[in-house]
């Protein structure tokens, strides 16, 4: 994850939330309650992955882009080198981690009942244009809308252009994720557009990316960098309100079985602009773990995904009634925190800095 440098000491309460939000990310990928067959667990884990934990990814972005552009976003005196520096990061940080996970790709693929040039080509398919693990389409989705946001700004666009231009491919991209349903229609009634759809899905997998997931959020943190701050009573009241609105779409996606994924929601889109300003109000003064909780946020993130393998693989081969508690959630948790403190002590060592491009 991009990391701008920070100086001004309310910003560590960014650091903060991304710690926070990195753990919300696991619970995507595996179920912090357990697997247990009851309602309510199941409703529980429901509510945790696919609407409480939808904050997480959307808020990486927005710090991304506030940060980014907090000092640098007018158009008459728009600066490049800052840009190409993230961008060369996320780069790197992207081809890094996609290496590392390699071998675990490597063996789906051979695992895989499809042919070997199919599973080999849809990789590729997936590094250009999705993630090369489940994970890592957020890297590849902030470098292409950073790279997109900031051409615009270059370009002399307004950041108020800059937004409806990436709001109207938000909702483009929103009917390709949880509003799908409401297209479904097309397939019977349009079919030529509906093949069109399908058939650019087919070539860029997802709207889970850059053009039309995270270039709203980057995009919304530019709007926060040079927006002024609303009272304190009315920042509290208008992001309960875009919470409500969020869960009530929540509601009505999931009661009319509307989403394809559930990676994007339109309520998404006020709740983190207000929630981001509440953030940006604590005063976090005296702390001083504000820079070990962004690296291990970074490296929580990107470890995660296989230590879930790791944890389960483990779990089963124990008793596979342990699925059905929260113990693979605590352990992976428990581990991933870990390895990841492990890795920044390692890091500071002189022989082993090379570990730092790992966040």
């Amino acid at each position: 994850m991009y990391n701008q440098q920070q100086t001004i000491t309310e910003y560590k309460s960014i650091d903060l939330f991304k710690l926070i939000c990195a753990i919300l990310v696991i619970t995507i990928h595996i179920a912090p309650l357990g697997l247990a067959d009851d309602v309510l667990t199941n409703d529980a884990n429901y509510f945790i992955k696919h609407f409480l934990a939808r904050f997480a990814v959307p808020f990486f972005f927005t710090t991304s882009g506030y940060l980014l552009y907090l000092n640098n976003h007018d158009q008459n005196n728009f600066r490049v080198e800052p840009i190409k520096k993230c961008l060369k990061k996320l780069f790197k940080v992207y081809v890094v981690w996609s290496v590392i996970y390699l071998p675990c790709t490597t063996i789906d693929i051979l695992h895989s009942e499809n042919k070997l040039y199919m599973d080999v080509l849809l990789y590729v398919q997936n590094f250009i244009f999705g993630g090369a693990y489940i994970h890592l389409w957020y890297v590849k989705s902030a470098l292409v809308a950073i790279a997109i946001v900031s051409f615009l700004l270059y370009k002399k666009k307004s950041v108020f252009e800059v937004f409806v231009i990436s709001l109207i491919l938000y909702i483009i991209g929103l009917f390709g994720q949880t509003w799908f349903g409401i297209i479904v229609p097309l397939k019977n009634e349009f079919p030529s557009v509906w093949q069109f759809f399908r058939m650019a899905q087919d070539i860029i997998l997802t709207t889970r990316n850059g053009l039309f997931d995270g270039m709203l959020f980057i995009s919304l943190g530019l709007c926060l960098a040079v927006s002024k701050k609303i009272s304190f009573k009315k920042n509290i009241i208008l992001f309960v309100l875009s919470v409500t609105l969020y869960f009530i779409e929540f509601i009505l996606v999931r009661n009319f079985d509307l989403a394809k994924d559930f990676n994007t929601y339109l309520g998404l889109v006020p709740s983190i602009y207000f929630g981001f300003q509440l953030i940006l109000r604590i005063n976090l003064t005296n702390w001083k773990s504000n820079l070990l909780f962004r690296k291990m946020s970074s490296l929580i993130y990107f470890c995660h995904p296989l230590v879930i393998t790791i944890i389960c693989k483990i779990v089963i081969s124990v008793s596979s009634d342990l699925l059905n508690t929260p113990i693979p959630f605590i352990s992976t948790l428990v581990v991933t925190v870990a390895i990841s403190l492990f890795i920044i002590r390692l890091s500071k060592l002189s022989r082993l800095s090379f570990l730092k491009k790992l966040f």
